[in-house]
């Protein structure tokens, strides 16, 4: 790549990497701080946390530093995360640290998340929060680092009688990457929807946003989903999928864990 002074096939070889990285990193085993909306939670809140395993399922095409074509690169490997919440009636505290390693990258990663909701006895209020996300990858070739902060705010509706929410939410992210080549950063907005289900001993979340980055004329899209069946009033399983798609690549991520409630 240094050899190389095209500098469009640099800005084409660095859009497809920036691309890759967000699609095996984006959000990785994390949920945003919105998916912990809705249930009654007793004044003191809970803690939760869960180690767990998976695989990721990584492909994306990038340029050939040699040739210039596009190459594609497609690759399942381990995955590995420790998350932990807080959760009460009206706030909300996520924190997750993972580990995975596909097409030959290491990739370290951590997400922290708050959010505040409104009036947990109303069936129509708001929520707001805000997220900061870190990434160190190692690829051949080539390392990264990936900051990026995102605040976001939305309606709030419940459906008491049947343990139903529904969050829409607009928000604003600026991604700021880090790389041997060079630095540069966007602005993005964020546009998404989350509904949470609880019942009895099940929980269940699903997550659908939109990342539009117009400088680079590109739109991520994610569909997130979780259930957790507790098994005690302290023990439960969870699994979790996550799956990305992107101009130039798609990821799929698969973990199973065991939860402790308390």
């Amino acid at each position: 790549m240094k050899g190389n002074s095209n500098p469009m096939f640099r800005k084409a070889w660095l859009v497809a990497m920036i691309a890759a990285v967000l699609v095996m990193n984006r959000s990785r085993a994390a949920d945003d701080v919105a998916t912990n909306l809705v249930t009654a939670h007793p004044d003191g809140g809970m803690f939760m946390i869960c180690p767990a395993v998976g695989f990721d399922r990584n492909e994306y095409s990038s340029p050939d530093p040699l040739t210039g074509q596009n190459v594609a690169h497609k690759n399942t490997a381990g995955e590995y995360a420790l998350m932990a919440s807080y959760v009460d009636s009206r706030v909300a505290v996520n924190n997750i640290l993972f580990y995975t390693n596909p097409n030959d990258s290491k990739v370290w990663g951590d997400i922290f998340a708050l959010s505040v909701n409104g009036d947990p006895k109303e069936v129509v209020t708001w929520a707001a929060g805000g997220s900061y996300t870190w990434h160190e990858i190692e690829m051949p070739g080539m390392s990264l680092r990936i900051n990026e902060p995102l605040v976001r705010v939305g309606p709030l509706f419940r459906v008491p009688s049947c343990n139903l929410a529904l969050n829409p939410y607009v928000g604003y992210a600026r991604l700021m990457l880090n790389t041997t080549y060079g630095n540069d950063a966007w602005n993005t907005s964020v546009l998404g929807a989350i509904a949470r289900w609880d019942w009895r001993m099940v929980h269940v979340f699903g997550q659908y946003y939109l990342q539009d980055n117009p400088e680079l004329d590109q739109v991520y899209q994610v569909f997130r989903a979780r259930q957790i069946v507790f098994v005690t009033e302290h023990w439960g399983l969870m699994a979790r999928e996550e799956y990305m798609r992107q101009y130039t690549s798609k990821d799929t991520s698969l973990l199973f864990g065991v939860v402790y409630l308390f």
